[in-house]
Formats: structure tokens, sequence, C-alpha cells
């Protein structure tokens, strides 16, 4: 391991804001929460410290609680209840003739909204070519207008 002297020296060191406590006040600390630790790890004394029950059940032997999936917490309300759940709204089948029913209407809706805008550009367009023609007209009409003075003038 490289390590430069002065970086090892400037890890090592602490600025007096942080300085730990004195050593009898970290071991006062240390023996509290060890005692906490004990307390709480001693069931008796952990009901009465904390002052509601311990759930026996998390710690069963065919408990859902241990890293369980949705079938497992299904097949415990099953066996805790005594009978099967029932859907609560509606079968996997209305389901989805309603999401069908939904998402055909979405789609209808935006077709027509599609088409509007297809035929609203489609009607500006028309307008914009329409006095785009109107204006070149007039101007061709001048300039041949033009070309017909000069030539009778040279008549």
């Amino acid at each position: 391991m490289n390590v430069r002297p002065s970086v090892l020296r400037h890890a090592l060191s602490t600025p007096s804001s942080t300085r730990l406590p004195p050593r009898p006040r970290r071991l006062e600390k240390t023996r509290a929460s060890a005692g906490a630790l004990r307390r709480l790890h001693d069931e008796p004394k952990a009901q009465k410290h904390l002052d509601w029950p311990l759930h026996e059940w998390r710690s069963a032997q065919h408990s859902p609680a241990k890293n369980a999936t949705w079938e497992d917490w299904e097949q415990w309300r099953d066996e805790r209840d005594g009978k099967k759940q029932a859907p609560v709204y509606m079968s996997h089948g209305a389901f989805a003739v309603l999401l069908t029913f939904a998402i055909s209407i979405g789609i209808i809706g935006q077709a027509n909204r599609a088409g509007k805008m297809a035929s609203s550009r489609m009607d500006l367009l028309q307008e914009k070519q329409g006095k785009l023609g109107a204006v070149m007209d007039k101007r061709s009409s001048k300039t041949a207008a033009m070309g017909r003075k000069r030539e009778w003038n040279r008549l």
C-alpha cells in the first residue's frame, strides 16, 4: 500500500470542532446503549419497556413475514380465515372486457382528434395556397399588361 505520509497524517488528525468527547463520557454512552440493547432482547423487559405486544406470528415457522410473496400472504389469509378469498370487485374476464372497452374508446378518441387536426391543417394549407395563388395571378396580370402596352407602343 503506497500512501503518502501527508495524506495519512491528514486522515488521522481531527480538527478541534470534531474531537471526541472525553473517555469517561464515551464509556457512559456505550454502557447506556448496551443496557438498552440488553433490555430490548430480554422479552419480558422489552414488553414492559416498550408497552406494546411483540408479534409472535412474525417468528412462527410458516409465517408469511419471512420474505413472503403475494401468494404466500393469500395462502396465509386463507388458512387464517378458513375460506378462500373471493374476488372483491369483478372477475378477471370482466376486468379484461372493461379494460378493452376503455382502450378502444381511447383509440377512437385519438383517431377522431388526429382526423380533425389533419383536416384543419389541410384547410389552413389550402387557404395559404389560395392567397399565394391570388397574389401571383395579380402580379402576372400586371406584368402581362405592361408587356402589351409596350408592344402596342411599338406599332
